[in-house]
């Protein structure tokens, strides 16, 4: 009985840290997903705002 607590003792607390650590990356990584999709969607405006600026300079 003292091996099986002492195996839970020794085992169960990384296992917890683990899990949390995992479920706290997960939700960071879609934050970050979520953030970068946002962003690539910001330079494709400003890409095509500078290139509509360089088309109506080029014409005067």
């Amino acid at each position: 009985m003292q091996d099986i607590i002492s195996l839970i003792t020794n085992l169960g607390f990384p296992i917890f840290v683990s899990v949390y650590l995992m479920a706290e990356l997960s939700t960071k990584m879609g934050k970050l997903d979520s953030s970068i999709q946002k962003l690539s969607g910001e330079i494709a405006l400003l890409k095509e705002v500078l290139r509509g600026a360089v088309e109506t300079n080029n014409q005067k």
